[in-house]
């Protein structure tokens, strides 16, 4: 009787401790949801789904050609709502492989600008058009700061997009409820990769339009 009970004590124990260690291959601080994969706008009671939207397709980096030290960063916009887009401004994040944020200089061709979880650039003459129109986009990372920053690039695993506000041709803008909400989310914390590779495309549905 007494070794059947230790069988059994030992095979619980084995369970438990496999089950620790499952758990501890993930950072406790690492985010296990991606609250903004599906659709950034929530609104309770309503079709998320419904109505004029614009989506980030995707973004990752690119080595330059020809180049040993530049980076790009490859994006593409699809505007589903029924008028242009001619401006827009937009934030960014990276991350490493393994789901930590990275502290980059994403202007490393200005030394007077530091080092940073995020960057935040603007784009005012653009002409994407309604209905389904798509345009891609690039931002260059330009190294200056030595091979120290090169292998940091190098790095790079996963890029964040996201849009903080919208420009119209009938002069409408929009401005997204959520963008603080997803800064305070991802910004200089650590990410589950599997989050990250699921993060777009990412929508966004654009309220207040007439």
């Amino acid at each position: 009787m007494f070794w059947i009970f230790s069988i059994l004590l030992s095979a619980c124990l084995g369970i438990a401790l496999s089950a620790c260690e499952s758990k501890g291959q993930q950072p406790d601080s690492a985010l296990d949801t991606n609250p903004f994969t599906d659709n950034i706008v929530q609104e309770s009671g309503e079709d998320t789904m419904a109505g004029p939207m614009v989506i980030i397709n995707q973004a990752g980096l690119e080595p330059e050609k020809g180049s040993t030290f530049d980076y790009t960063i490859k994006f593409s916009l699809t505007n589903q709502t029924h008028d242009m887009i001619t401006g827009y401004k937009m934030g960014m994040l990276a991350f490493d492989r393994e789901g930590n944020p990275m502290d980059i200089y994403w202007i490393g061709i200005d030394s007077s600008v530091p080092h940073s979880y995020s960057h935040e650039y603007q784009s005012s003459d653009d002409g994407i058009l309604p209905e389904g129109g798509t345009e891609s986009g690039s931002w260059t990372l330009i190294n200056i700061n030595g091979e120290e920053e090169y292998a940091r690039y190098d790095r790079i695993g996963y890029i964040l997009y996201n849009l903080k506000e919208i420009t119209f041709k009938s002069g409408y803008l929009w401005e997204n409820p959520e963008y603080d909400r997803w800064m305070d989310t991802y910004k200089g914390k650590p990410a589950v990769p599997g989050n990250l590779e699921g993060y777009y495309p990412l929508e966004m549905r654009i309220t207040g339009m007439e």
